[in-house]
């Protein structure tokens, strides 16, 4: 019997450290849970940037990071790093990528600008400290003077590293950044995180300076902490279902199971009450618990488009095609079109996933064999082509997979060859199967 006492003891002490050392997990993600922070009517951690995701354009970790020939803030063809965001249909120059990018965005959202020299009236430094002065007492009388959103940028050994702070306490504050780990996230290039410091612990983390902590001149007067800040204001759109779960007559337990939807299958929310969201499965409206949904961070095209969407590029989409015509075409709860294109969406279009003001994923068009990005296949394509062949243009991303006809990585005279047959040949539509997503991409 003692030995027995002594097994379920073991047990009990061992499953309780392996639940402080593993994060909860919900639908295999991790699941914050270190308190959100409202700044006006802007909730931060965004939620279309929790911890664990990545601040890119595909929202895998950076290709380039600490490659010292790509410079990623330049080399955007070469780089997924994410310099130009679009939010509320405006494109904003972060002028950074990485941890300042993912900083300068943030400040964005939350203040309607960024910290760059050119808005320098817009906001202040608040303080700064120098080296063999970074101590707990200095940086808590720092950072007890700023206000969430505040960025912090700091010195490390070779370089300086940017934070967005979260939310502090009487023992220290927590931050929200890209480009390291923290709080259940293991650090990768881009990777989104919070971290949870003590004002020693930060203090030796940054002990080699604070370069700023940068404040705007006119602050939100509205300011709200809690736990839950997504309850009744999660956004409408397309879900996957993270487990098997009844679809029921009113938005409680207590209600009738209309149908058990299965787990993986995708729905759209059209109102949100607490924590339930309605929505229509099989032709049936009810209600489902949002405990057992995750929100989609991609392009969701509709089974009967014809579209498909890899690795942040958008292929099947037919010539001469509006942006009216494809209103339908995604299972997203609303897309918008950018990134240039006229009156038809052509080769390099981008097509974001937007809900309730939120970009969560962005795919760039390929329409094969238009590589002028016009929507349509014409001669014009082939001259482009063949300056391409002859050296005096550069086609790159969308546009480089659009030129590669015969699928093969590489756009070479074969390419021009079968563009100009099938231009010959009165073929609009160039349909290729399995499509090769140049590695620089992946």
């Amino acid at each position: 019997m003692t030995k027995l006492l002594k097994y379920m003891f073991t047990l009990v002490l061992c499953v309780s450290l392996l639940l402080q050392v593993f994060p909860s997990v919900k639908g295999y993600a991790y699941v914050y849970e270190d308190g959100f922070t409202k700044v006006g009517n802007v909730t931060i951690p965004f939620a279309e940037y929790m911890p664990g995701s990545y601040f890119t354009k595909n929202g895998k970790p950076c290709t380039c990071h600490d490659v010292s020939s790509i410079n990623c803030v330049e080399s955007a063809s070469l780089c997924n790093c994410l310099r130009y965001v679009t939010v509320n249909g405006t494109e904003v120059d972060l002028f950074a990528v990485q941890c300042i990018g993912f900083a300068r965005y943030t400040f964005y959202k939350l203040f309607g600008f960024i910290d760059a020299d050119h808005n320098g009236s817009l906001f202040y430094n608040a303080g700064s400290l120098s080296y063999g002065n970074v101590t707990a007492s200095n940086v808590k009388a720092l950072v007890q003077k700023l206000k969430p959103g505040a960025h912090i940028r700091y010195q490390l050994a070779y370089s300086q590293h940017s934070v967005i702070l979260l939310n502090q306490n009487s023992e220290g504050f927590t931050i929200y950044q890209a480009n390291a780990g923290g709080n259940g996230i293991e650090s990768r290039p881009c990777v989104v995180s919070t971290r949870t410091y003590t004002w020693d612990e930060f203090a030796q983390t940054a002990r080699r300076g604070i370069v700023f902590a940068h404040m705007p001149n006119n602050y939100p007067s509205s300011l709200d902490f809690n736990d839950t800040p997504y309850g009744d204001t999660m956004p409408n759109g397309t879900y996957r279902t993270t487990s098997n779960l009844n679809l029921r007559s009113e938005a409680n337990t207590s209600a009738q199971s209309l149908a058990v939807i299965p787990e993986g299958i995708f729905i759209t929310v059209t109102a949100v009450e607490s924590s339930w969201a309605k929505t229509v499965y099989n032709g049936l409206e009810g209600w489902v618990s949002m405990t057992y949904l995750e929100l989609l961070n991609v392009l969701t095209p509709s089974a009967d488009s014809g579209i498909s969407y890899i690795d942040g590029y958008i292929f099947g989409i037919q010539t001469g095609k509006t942006p009216l015509s494809l209103k339908d075409a995604f299972l997203n709860h609303q897309v918008t079109f950018s990134c240039g294109g006229g009156e038809y969406i052509g080769t390099g279009v981008c097509i974001d996933s937007v809900v309730e003001g939120y970009s969560l994923a962005r795919g760039e068009v390929v329409i094969y064999g238009d590589v002028n990005g016009d929507g349509f296949v014409s001669a014009t394509d082939c001259l482009i082509l063949k300056e391409a062949l002859n050296g005096t243009k550069t086609l790159q991303g969308a546009f480089f997979i659009a030129a590669d006809i015969n699928n093969t990585g590489s756009v070479n005279t074969t390419d021009y060859l079968k563009l100009k047959y099938y231009l010959t040949n009165g073929i609009k539509n160039i349909q290729i199967e399995n499509p090769i997503i140049p590695a620089i991409d992946e």
